[in-house]
């Protein structure tokens, strides 16, 4: 998960990967990723959790992700842009019988639409009632019935 700052900003909470080999290396965060045209720059902190090693085990980095999306062609890449929101941003939560449904706030002008099945010619009906805001998301909670039911979102 990551955070929109701005356009020209975006940050990173701490994390950790894991080597095909099971090592865990946690990386120290905020990472604060400056936008420089489709590139973002931050500078990283590595633990690798080995206190056998010969080396530190604060490394430090830099990071660079490029972004080569602008669906928009505002000349905002997609990853900071708030006017753009990438299909992936609906996330669901099942909690017993029921069904949290949330998408970020910035995602402006966007309905949730519901329908039987997932095709495009589907009958994708706008979702009723209308989604709360609630920790800078929209949330809706679903019943889950007997049958299939699909949601997107829908500008």
């Amino acid at each position: 998960n990551y955070t929109i700052v701005s356009q020209n900003e975006i940050t990173l909470p701490s994390f950790a990967i894991r080597s095909p080999s099971g090592l865990v290396q946690n990386i120290l965060g905020p990472l604060r990723f400056l936008r420089s045209g489709n590139r973002y720059v931050a500078n990283m902190q590595l633990f690798d959790g080995v206190g056998l090693t010969y080396w530190r085990d604060y490394i430090h980095h830099v990071v660079e992700i490029s972004d080569l999306n602008d669906a928009d062609f505002d000349g905002v890449p997609d990853l900071s842009d708030l006017a753009h929101v990438p299909a992936n941003v609906l996330t669901q939560t099942r909690n017993g019988g029921s069904l949290s449904i949330t998408w970020p706030l910035a995602a402006a002008g966007f309905k949730l639409q519901s329908a039987d099945s997932p095709l495009p010619a589907a009958d994708w009906q706008d979702y009723q009632p209308a989604p709360i805001p609630s920790g800078g998301n929209n949330v809706v909670t679903a019943t889950i019935g007997s049958g299939s039911q699909f949601f997107r979102l829908k500008k």
